[in-house]
């Protein structure tokens, strides 16, 4: 028994659409500590979940096709803290654009620092994206998810004016798709 009320430590809550209320199904993911396909779901009917962590500070993105990104910081203060919160997801306005057949679309381009990538339908998924110079140095890198047909936000503010290469690295393929970009901090869109 013990055990089992070990394992609703952590964070547990439920993801609804602000609209309508009704439950939704969405994928929990904690940047910089989920790897390797650890993320969880919230339950398709009820749209519940709960998730074991470790007494520290997380954030957290919940991500639902058709609707936009939400992300909430969390801290976990102690190994019997149980953190609750409710998150209402709004539905996404934003019409994207259609995926490419092939290569990696990159928009805006030139871009003030923060663009999307959006790759075929048939490459979404966990993936690596590596930003680098055009010498080759790596500037970036990070772990990503992406869904079928919704861009992928990155923000590469922090880095100066320049030409990039972005790099989409499919991981459990060899799927690996590359465009480059150019930042100008000084675009207003």
């Amino acid at each position: 028994m013990r055990y089992l009320s070990e394992a609703l430590y952590g964070v547990k809550g439920k993801v609804t659409d602000a609209a309508t209320g009704e439950p939704l199904a969405a994928k929990l993911f904690i940047t910089g500590y989920d790897i390797d396909s650890s993320h969880v779901y919230s339950d398709t009917l009820s749209g519940e979940f709960y998730r074991f962590l470790s007494p520290g500070t997380y954030t957290l993105t919940f991500s639902s096709v058709g609707y936009i990104n939400y992300s909430t910081e969390i801290t976990i203060s102690d190994w019997n803290s149980l953190v609750s919160i409710d998150i209402q997801m709004e539905e996404a306005s934003i019409e994207y654009p259609a995926p490419p057949e092939s290569g990696l679309l990159i928009y805006p381009n030139p871009a003030s620092g923060e663009f999307s990538i959006l790759p075929p339908l048939v490459h979404a998924g966990e993936a690596i994206v590596t930003i680098a110079t055009l010498s080759g140095q790596v500037m970036d890198t990070r772990q990503i998810v992406t869904l079928p047909g919704i861009p992928e936000p990155l923000n590469c503010s922090h880095l100066p004016p320049g030409i990039y290469i972005v790099t989409y690295n499919k991981e459990g393929s060899n799927t690996v798709l590359r465009g480059k970009v150019v930042i100008w901090p000084f675009i207003s869109r």
